[in-house]
Protein backbone atom coordinates (compact mmCIF):
# COMPACT_ATOMS: atom_id res chain seq x y z
CA UNK A 1 0.00 0.00 0.00
CA UNK A 2 2.62 2.56 0.94
CA UNK A 3 4.43 1.56 -2.15
CA UNK A 4 1.49 2.07 -4.30
CA UNK A 5 0.44 5.62 -2.66
CA UNK A 6 4.69 6.34 -3.83
CA UNK A 7 4.23 5.39 -7.42
CA UNK A 8 1.11 7.80 -7.38
CA UNK A 9 2.81 10.56 -6.03
CA UNK A 10 5.81 10.21 -8.35
CA UNK A 11 3.38 9.94 -10.95
CA UNK A 12 1.32 13.25 -10.14
CA UNK A 13 4.99 14.97 -9.27
CA UNK A 14 7.02 13.84 -11.86
CA UNK A 15 9.60 13.27 -9.62
CA UNK A 16 12.02 10.22 -8.64
CA UNK A 17 11.78 9.83 -4.66
CA UNK A 18 9.59 10.57 -2.23
CA UNK A 19 9.82 11.01 0.99
CA UNK A 20 6.69 10.69 3.14
CA UNK A 21 6.55 12.47 6.55
CA UNK A 22 4.43 13.41 9.79
CA UNK A 23 3.09 16.56 8.88
CA UNK A 24 3.06 19.17 5.89
CA UNK A 25 4.52 21.75 8.22
CA UNK A 26 7.45 19.40 9.08
CA UNK A 27 7.88 19.22 5.14
CA UNK A 28 7.99 22.66 4.93
CA UNK A 29 10.53 22.57 7.79
CA UNK A 30 12.87 19.87 6.52
CA UNK A 31 12.57 21.45 2.92
CA UNK A 32 14.24 24.73 4.07
CA UNK A 33 17.22 22.51 5.61
CA UNK A 34 18.63 21.87 2.12
CA UNK A 35 19.06 25.77 1.41
CA UNK A 36 22.40 26.54 3.27
CA UNK A 37 23.72 23.37 1.48
CA UNK A 38 22.94 24.62 -1.68
CA UNK A 39 25.54 27.55 -1.09
CA UNK A 40 21.87 30.10 0.21
CA UNK A 41 21.80 32.19 3.09
CA UNK A 42 18.71 34.31 2.18
CA UNK A 43 15.03 32.49 1.17
CA UNK A 44 12.68 34.45 -0.87
CA UNK A 45 8.87 33.64 -0.29
CA UNK A 46 5.63 35.55 -1.65
CA UNK A 47 4.68 38.69 0.59
CA UNK A 48 1.10 37.28 1.10
CA UNK A 49 -0.37 33.91 0.25
CA UNK A 50 2.07 31.67 1.58
CA UNK A 51 1.68 29.71 5.26
CA UNK A 52 2.17 30.88 8.26
CA UNK A 53 5.45 28.45 9.20
CA UNK A 54 7.56 29.96 6.36
CA UNK A 55 9.63 32.44 8.07
CA UNK A 56 9.61 30.14 11.71
CA UNK A 57 11.16 27.52 10.14
CA UNK A 58 13.68 29.39 7.80
CA UNK A 59 14.79 31.36 10.46
CA UNK A 60 15.31 28.27 12.58
CA UNK A 61 17.61 27.27 9.96
CA UNK A 62 19.64 30.55 10.45
CA UNK A 63 18.38 32.03 7.01
CA UNK A 64 16.84 35.56 6.16
CA UNK A 65 14.14 35.87 4.63
CA UNK A 66 12.60 38.01 1.73
CA UNK A 67 9.36 38.62 0.58
CA UNK A 68 9.07 39.14 -2.80
CA UNK A 69 5.77 41.87 -4.02
CA UNK A 70 2.55 40.13 -5.05
CA UNK A 71 -0.84 40.74 -7.19
CA UNK A 72 -2.83 38.91 -3.99
CA UNK A 73 0.00 36.55 -3.91
CA UNK A 74 0.97 35.89 -7.89
CA UNK A 75 4.31 37.42 -8.80
CA UNK A 76 4.83 38.06 -11.80
CA UNK A 77 7.97 38.35 -14.24
CA UNK A 78 11.17 35.94 -13.87
CA UNK A 79 13.29 35.75 -11.23
CA UNK A 80 16.58 35.56 -10.74
CA UNK A 81 19.22 33.03 -9.32
CA UNK A 82 18.23 32.36 -5.90
CA UNK A 83 17.11 30.29 -3.26
CA UNK A 84 12.92 30.23 -3.15
CA UNK A 85 10.25 28.86 -1.39
CA UNK A 86 7.11 29.05 -3.49
CA UNK A 87 3.47 27.99 -2.90
CA UNK A 88 2.04 27.33 -6.40
CA UNK A 89 -1.21 27.67 -5.35
CA UNK A 90 -1.50 30.54 -3.42
CA UNK A 91 -4.16 31.29 -1.07
CA UNK A 92 -5.82 28.33 -2.61
CA UNK A 93 -7.84 30.95 -4.91
CA UNK A 94 -4.76 31.36 -7.83
CA UNK A 95 -2.53 29.10 -10.01
CA UNK A 96 1.45 30.71 -9.53
CA UNK A 97 3.46 30.25 -12.98
CA UNK A 98 6.31 28.13 -11.66
CA UNK A 99 8.45 28.96 -14.83
CA UNK A 100 9.21 32.19 -13.57
CA UNK A 101 11.75 30.59 -11.08
CA UNK A 102 14.97 29.15 -11.00
CA UNK A 103 15.70 25.14 -10.11
CA UNK A 104 19.26 24.12 -9.48
CA UNK A 105 19.97 23.57 -13.42
CA UNK A 106 19.82 27.37 -13.76
CA UNK A 107 21.30 28.73 -10.83
CA UNK A 108 18.66 28.63 -8.09
CA UNK A 109 16.94 26.46 -6.11
CA UNK A 110 12.85 25.71 -6.04
CA UNK A 111 10.81 24.52 -3.43
CA UNK A 112 7.41 24.19 -4.69
CA UNK A 113 4.58 23.94 -1.55
CA UNK A 114 2.21 22.08 -3.72
CA UNK A 115 0.02 21.55 -0.82
CA UNK A 116 -3.24 23.16 -3.04
CA UNK A 117 -1.86 22.64 -5.92
CA UNK A 118 -1.32 19.12 -6.17
CA UNK A 119 -2.59 17.18 -9.15
CA UNK A 120 -2.00 20.31 -11.14
CA UNK A 121 1.31 20.97 -13.47
CA UNK A 122 2.12 23.85 -10.82
CA UNK A 123 2.39 20.72 -8.62
CA UNK A 124 5.54 19.39 -11.14
CA UNK A 125 8.00 21.68 -11.04
CA UNK A 126 11.02 22.77 -8.62
CA UNK A 127 14.12 21.17 -7.50
CA UNK A 128 11.49 19.91 -4.12
CA UNK A 129 7.90 19.39 -4.16
CA UNK A 130 6.30 18.83 -0.88
CA UNK A 131 2.78 18.72 0.50
CA UNK A 132 0.46 18.33 3.11
CA UNK A 133 -2.31 15.39 4.14
CA UNK A 134 -3.95 17.21 6.04
CA UNK A 135 -7.44 18.47 6.90
CA UNK A 136 -9.00 20.76 3.96
CA UNK A 137 -6.48 20.11 1.83
CA UNK A 138 -7.37 18.27 -1.70
CA UNK A 139 -5.57 15.11 -0.45
CA UNK A 140 -7.61 15.26 2.37
CA UNK A 141 -6.10 12.15 4.48
CA UNK A 142 -6.20 13.93 7.78
CA UNK A 143 -2.25 13.97 8.87
CA UNK A 144 1.02 13.10 6.94
CA UNK A 145 2.78 15.20 4.20
CA UNK A 146 5.28 15.32 1.96
CA UNK A 147 8.22 15.68 -0.17
CA UNK A 148 9.61 14.97 -3.59
CA UNK A 149 12.76 15.29 -5.59
CA UNK A 150 14.54 13.90 -8.42
CA UNK A 151 18.10 14.02 -6.48
CA UNK A 152 19.10 11.31 -4.70
CA UNK A 153 21.31 12.76 -2.16
CA UNK A 154 18.91 14.91 -0.96
CA UNK A 155 16.24 12.39 -0.86
CA UNK A 156 18.31 10.27 1.29
CA UNK A 157 19.05 12.72 3.77
CA UNK A 158 15.84 14.03 4.29
CA UNK A 159 14.40 10.11 4.69
CA UNK A 160 16.87 10.02 7.26
CA UNK A 161 15.19 13.22 9.21
CA UNK A 162 12.03 12.59 8.50
CA UNK A 163 11.93 8.71 10.09
CA UNK A 164 8.85 6.48 10.29
CA UNK A 165 5.81 8.39 9.57
CA UNK A 166 2.76 6.86 11.23
CA UNK A 167 0.50 7.20 7.84
CA UNK A 168 -2.37 5.10 6.76
CA UNK A 169 -1.12 4.20 3.07
CA UNK A 170 -4.56 2.48 2.21
CA UNK A 171 -6.26 5.47 2.86
CA UNK A 172 -3.97 8.05 1.13
CA UNK A 173 -3.71 5.52 -1.80
CA UNK A 174 -7.82 6.06 -2.16
CA UNK A 175 -7.72 9.60 -1.68
CA UNK A 176 -4.89 9.65 -4.10
CA UNK A 177 -6.93 7.66 -6.74
CA UNK A 178 -9.76 10.36 -6.49
CA UNK A 179 -7.73 13.40 -6.82
CA UNK A 180 -9.15 14.20 -9.84
CA UNK A 181 -12.63 13.72 -9.15
CA UNK A 182 -12.13 15.84 -5.74
CA UNK A 183 -10.32 18.54 -7.97
CA UNK A 184 -13.06 18.94 -10.19
CA UNK A 185 -15.75 19.03 -7.89
CA UNK A 186 -14.09 22.05 -6.02
CA UNK A 187 -13.37 24.01 -9.57
CA UNK A 188 -16.76 23.48 -10.57
CA UNK A 189 -17.95 24.66 -7.28
CA UNK A 190 -15.70 27.84 -7.69
CA UNK A 191 -16.67 28.36 -11.19
CA UNK A 192 -20.08 28.45 -10.56
CA UNK A 193 -19.80 30.87 -7.20
CA UNK A 194 -17.50 33.05 -9.44
CA UNK A 195 -19.89 33.23 -11.75
CA UNK A 196 -22.79 34.39 -9.35
CA UNK A 197 -20.73 36.48 -7.60
CA UNK A 198 -19.60 38.96 -10.46
CA UNK A 199 -23.41 39.28 -11.55
CA UNK A 200 -24.06 39.97 -8.24
CA UNK A 201 -21.67 43.20 -8.71
CA UNK A 202 -18.86 41.11 -6.55
CA UNK A 203 -16.52 39.95 -8.59
CA UNK A 204 -13.62 37.67 -7.22
CA UNK A 205 -9.52 37.44 -7.59
CA UNK A 206 -8.52 35.61 -10.65
CA UNK A 207 -11.80 34.11 -11.25
CA UNK A 208 -10.14 32.02 -14.62
CA UNK A 209 -7.72 30.31 -12.41
CA UNK A 210 -7.65 26.81 -12.26
CA UNK A 211 -7.62 27.55 -8.09
CA UNK A 212 -10.10 25.72 -5.23
CA UNK A 213 -10.95 28.79 -3.36
CA UNK A 214 -12.32 32.18 -4.07
CA UNK A 215 -10.50 35.47 -2.68
CA UNK A 216 -13.64 38.24 -2.90
CA UNK A 217 -12.94 42.05 -1.69
CA UNK A 218 -15.03 44.51 -0.79
CA UNK A 219 -15.51 48.31 -0.45
CA UNK A 220 -17.67 48.64 2.66
CA UNK A 221 -19.40 46.50 5.61
CA UNK A 222 -22.50 45.92 3.72
CA UNK A 223 -20.72 44.46 0.52
CA UNK A 224 -18.83 41.84 2.82
CA UNK A 225 -22.17 41.06 4.59
CA UNK A 226 -23.58 40.20 1.20
CA UNK A 227 -20.66 38.08 0.20
CA UNK A 228 -20.76 36.17 3.66
CA UNK A 229 -24.45 35.64 3.18
CA UNK A 230 -24.07 33.99 -0.25
CA UNK A 231 -21.36 31.94 0.68
CA UNK A 232 -23.47 30.26 3.44
CA UNK A 233 -26.65 29.94 1.14
CA UNK A 234 -24.28 27.61 -0.48
CA UNK A 235 -22.96 25.82 2.34
CA UNK A 236 -19.40 27.54 2.49
CA UNK A 237 -17.92 28.53 5.17
CA UNK A 238 -15.88 31.86 4.90
CA UNK A 239 -12.31 33.64 6.60
CA UNK A 240 -11.64 37.21 6.88
CA UNK A 241 -8.55 38.91 5.16
CA UNK A 242 -6.73 40.07 6.12
CA UNK A 243 -6.21 37.75 8.72
CA UNK A 244 -6.40 39.62 12.58
CA UNK A 245 -3.09 39.80 14.40
CA UNK A 246 -1.47 38.18 11.89
CA UNK A 247 2.42 39.59 10.62
CA UNK A 248 1.96 37.44 7.49
CA UNK A 249 -1.27 36.92 5.45
CA UNK A 250 -1.56 33.48 4.30
CA UNK A 251 -4.54 34.43 1.24
CA UNK A 252 -4.24 38.37 0.88
CA UNK A 253 -3.69 41.69 2.75
CA UNK A 254 -6.23 44.11 1.75
CA UNK A 255 -10.19 43.66 2.47
CA UNK A 256 -11.88 40.67 1.30
CA UNK A 257 -13.35 37.64 2.40
CA UNK A 258 -12.07 34.12 1.21
CA UNK A 259 -14.72 31.54 0.64
CA UNK A 260 -13.51 28.43 1.53
CA UNK A 261 -14.34 25.87 -1.14
CA UNK A 262 -11.91 23.84 -0.55
CA UNK A 263 -13.39 22.75 2.79
CA UNK A 264 -16.04 20.81 0.82
CA UNK A 265 -16.17 17.47 1.82
CA UNK A 266 -16.37 14.14 -1.10
CA UNK A 267 -15.50 13.79 -4.67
Amino acid sequence: MRAAAERMLKDITGKRHIIFVERGNEAIRLSLGIVRGAGYDTVRIQDQGGWMKYEDYARGWDLSVERLPTDHGIITGSQGPGAYLINSMPGYHAAQEMGLFPTMREQGLLINDASGSIGTGQAKRGDLVLGSFGRWKPVWLGSGGFIATDYALIAERLREQAGTPAIDYAALEDRLAHLPARLHLLRTLRAEAAAELAGLGLPPYFPDHPAINLIVPYLDATQKERIIKFAASRGFETRECPHPGEAYQIRVADRAVSIEIKRTEGW
